[in-house]
């Protein structure tokens, strides 16, 4: 039992100290990977404030069933021109860090601020419209910086490093949710109605200004990204690349299908817990707590896993056993049957979580990244657009279990594409496996 008690004291001195790995990484990169982490673990603060609740607080300021896709189509239509905008201002300025400090970690951000006074100006259908209006604007400011951040990212964070930087951070994430889910759950449920969401607003907007100060001190290496000639060029040339990758354009279609599978379902799962199921919100919160350690655990396994053996693999097996979480949830009706699904859940998801982004920078030539990033971005929005509206009309004609069923098989169809680009088309010889060399375990540490 001592030597147990010392090898875990021992893991945990050894992640609390540096929790990523560092080998062959330079100064610059190794400073950039470390305010880059602290933003990721303040950004999950802020999202865990706020991210389970927001279809509970529209339906709370009187919105219908109806309102809740057409919030989450509205928001994906902003994001659609974000990208295209966030490719230009990155290729004509050469600089990343300052669209994600002015998107992501700005407008965005400020947007919190106006949502937590919403109630205090406006009531009834006025409030659900302008809630619908200032959330558009939150995810136009995000999509704007998110060519911009997955640039930066690959520069700060090596190729051969990434899967497990990315496994290591998403669990840190899932800590720092499992910390702050239960508060804003006992938060909303103690102080009651429009104002414990009001609260949690608040408090997602001041923890994430404290993530935007920690990416602000990320040092910047130039770019590389070429810039198109002309504005109009600029602007086009995200969508261009369409025509001269087929392997990218074979990518995003998966990724079209993929992202329309999961909104066929996604806006109502918590609409679903609460008014069929009568899940009161500060169970859901537990519900999500639970599912988020089981998640701290299996992403950073996965992060190994990357490394290792590639994203492409990574991310073929994750997509296989996401298309099984649907057909769960049709047998759920407890909390703790919901619990149980959930815990599955995020290990079908933790390849997907970790493996996508390397698998997307490893797709998009260094020259055209943003471009490259973007034209993703629009894609998996179009169908963000797209999918909530016959989610809406399947819930509200056919109920939620008519959605899981539609779902499901939307998932798999990706699922099939993926594994037939990988076996058969034009992503066969494409490994996504690290190239670099592997940092010695450390002797003390349990294996992973």
């Amino acid at each position: 039992m001592k030597l147990i008690i010392r090898r875990i004291w021992v893991y945990l001195k050894t992640e609390l100290v540096q929790p990523y790995p560092v080998s062959g990484c330079t100064s610059s990169q190794r400073a950039g990977m470390k305010w880059m982490w602290w933003d990721a673990i303040f950004a999950t603060i802020s999202a865990s404030f706020y991210g389970d609740f927001v279809n509970l607080f529209l339906l709370e300021l009187g919105a219908r069933d109806f309102q809740i896709g057409l919030l989450s189509s509205i928001a994906s239509a902003a994001a659609i021109l974000g990208p295209l905008l966030g490719a230009w201002l990155v290729e004509r300025s050469h600089k990343r860090k300052l669209w994600v400090l002015v998107g992501p970690g700005g407008g965005f951000r400020i947007a919190f601020f106006f949502i937590a006074a919403l109630p205090f100006v406006m009531h009834g259908a006025s409030a659900v419209t302008a809630f619908i209006v200032l959330y558009t604007l939150q995810s136009f400011a995000s999509s704007l910086g998110m060519p911009a951040w997955n640039s930066l990212f690959a520069d700060v964070v090596p190729i051969h490093v990434r899967g497990r930087y990315l496994g290591s951070s998403l669990t840190m994430s899932f800590v720092a949710r499992l910390a702050i889910v239960p508060i804003a759950g006992v938060l909303v449920q103690s102080v009651g109605g429009l104002r414990g969401y009001q609260l949690v607003w608040l408090l997602a907007g001041l923890t994430g200004f404290i993530a935007t100060t920690f990416y602000a001190r990320i040092p910047e290496p130039p770019s590389q990204e070429v810039a198109s000639e002309g504005a109009f060029g600029s602007l086009l040339g995200s969508l261009r690349v369409f025509a001269h990758d087929s392997r990218f354009l074979q990518y995003c279609v998966v990724t079209f299908v993929w992202n329309f599978g999961i909104q066929l379902a996604g806006p109502y799962f918590s609409v679903y817990q609460v008014q069929i199921l009568g899940f009161s919100v500060d169970t859901i919160a537990f519900i999500l707590t639970i599912a988020s350690i089981v998640a701290a655990i299996v992403v950073r396994i996965a992060g190994e896993l990357v490394d290792r053996f590639g994203a492409v693999k990574l991310m073929g097996v994750s997509m296989v056993l996401v298309p099984i979480i649907p057909v769960l949830w049709l047998l759920g009706r407890t909390p703790l049957q919901i619990t149980v699904i959930q815990c599955i859940a995020e290990v079908a998801w933790a390849g997907f979580r970790v493996a996508s982004t390397p698998l997307l920078l490893l797709l998009a030539p260094t020259e055209q990244r943003s471009r490259y990033i973007a034209a993703n971005n629009i894609i998996a929005s179009l169908a963000l657009v797209l999918g909530p509206l016959p989610a809406g009309w399947l819930y509200s004609r056919y109920g939620f279990h008519t959605n899981l069923v539609v779902s499901a098989g939307g998932r798999a169809l990706a699922a099939v594409l993926f594994i037939l680009l990988v076996t058969l088309g034009s992503m066969r010889h494409m490994t996504g496996k690290s190239t670099g060399p592997l940092p010695q375990q450390d002797p003390g540490m349990p294996d992973a």
